[in-house]
């Protein structure tokens, strides 16, 4: 099996890769369902003409806009393109992104073909939504991969990008750990997310990005509210312990037991901040942690969660019963739950009590657990 996938699978994945997002943007303009790619456009197009940038326009699309101004700008090449095109070549991108972060991780050929694989379905939820969480997932993947490779400004330059499209991006912070020019990290972080949140002022001015930046935040202060009580929304640890456990249960005191659990992940493992193993558990851990603990998720935001499902079990050398289970138990329940293999009726019973969330918590508490007792092993440079 192994064979297969390091020799003969690259290119059908390549392939897969390419027609996924082909699939996806033909359904999904035949049906007219495209209003996140109309919503994305109009980021430009209302940058462009100085229009407010997180108003309603019934008129054009459904909802509102939560992206960062910088993404206006990001997304010009798609936007100025007849519609199927701008959506056919921006699904094309996210999951190509999607696919280049995989193969450049440190890892042999056969486990990124795995991974990619274990990823491919819930890559197409989300490219039927035509979301941007294959790429945000690429951003932080990416800067993983150039903080081990002692690649500070480029993967500083990442984090920036993702921070100013979608705030995920600022948890590849974490793996400053495996750099060695600290100060040069977050300088290059201040100095990119300076010029990129202003760049867009070649098409506008320093005022409309002034006010975009300020309604940015009350747009995502008002989508925070609205999220807890959403049935689509906040499929996360978070919703998941208020839905099943308690729904007194505080946002914050769950968000901060996470990120304690994380830092004593770190804390444990200070003398293997070089050893391969515990940086690809602490890359999977934070993929994973990113979507679990945020009040914003919904079923297409798991793209960026999966990969830390699809790397742990793809990278771990000694696989148990336990491990084929989680893997099993995540496909089924995480991947599959939202698509037609699940009866109307379960697919409701899974949104209704964030069941989507489960299987991904149990598998980031086990890379913790892992993390937590893992055996010294010679350090291993990327």
């Amino acid at each position: 099996m192994l064979k297969f996938f390091k020799a003969k699978s690259g290119p059908l994945i390549l392939a897969l890769y390419i027609i996924l997002p082909l699939a996806a943007s033909i359904k999904q303009y035949l049906n007219g369902s495209f209003n996140n790619y109309l919503i994305f456009k109009y980021t430009f197009i209302n940058t462009i003409n100085g229009d407010r940038l997180f108003k309603e326009q019934p008129q054009f699309f459904l909802d509102s806009n939560h992206y960062g101004p910088f993404f206006g700008l990001l997304f010009a090449p798609f936007a100025l393109l007849p519609n199927f095109a701008g959506i056919a070549l921006w699904t094309l991108f996210v999951s190509l992104a999607f696919f280049y972060a995989i193969r450049k991780l440190p890892i042999p050929t056969s486990q990124q073909n795995l991974v990619l694989l274990i990823c491919s379905h819930e890559l197409l939820t989300s490219l039927f939504n035509l979301q941007s969480n294959a790429f945000i997932a690429a951003l932080i993947i990416l800067t993983f991969v150039y903080a081990v490779k002692h690649k500070e400004v480029l993967s500083a330059l990442l984090i920036a990008i993702g921070f100013l499209i979608k705030l995920y991006g600022i948890v590849g912070f974490a793996f400053i750990l495996f750099t060695k020019r600290w100060f040069t990290y977050i300088a290059a972080f201040i100095v990119f997310t300076a010029l990129l949140a202003f760049l867009p002022v070649l098409i506008s001015s320093v005022p409309f990005q002034i006010q975009g930046y300020y309604d940015w935040y009350i747009s995502l202060s008002t989508k925070n509210n609205l999220n807890l009580g959403s049935i689509m929304q906040n499929i996360s640890a978070i919703g998941l312990i208020q839905k099943n456990v308690s729904a007194d249960a505080s946002t914050r005191n769950i968000l901060l037991g996470g990120i304690v659990m994380m830092l004593l992940q770190v804390a444990l493992n200070i003398r293997r901040f070089r050893n391969l193993r515990f940086q690809l558990l602490l890359l999977s851990s934070v993929l994973l942690f990113t979507v679990l603990f945020s009040t914003g998720s919904e079923s297409a935001t798991y793209i960026i969660a999966f990969p830390g499902v699809a790397i742990w079990y793809a990278t771990k050398e000694k696989k148990t019963y336990w491990d084929h289970f989680l893997l099993a138990f995540a496909i089924v329940l995480t991947s599959f739950s939202p698509s037609d293999l699940f009866p109307p009726d379960a697919r409701q019973f899974v949104r209704e009590y964030k069941l989507k969330a489960l299987p991904c918590f149990i598998v980031w508490l086990e890379i913790l657990r892992e993390s937590y007792f893992l055996k010294p092993k010679p350090a291993v440079h990327a």
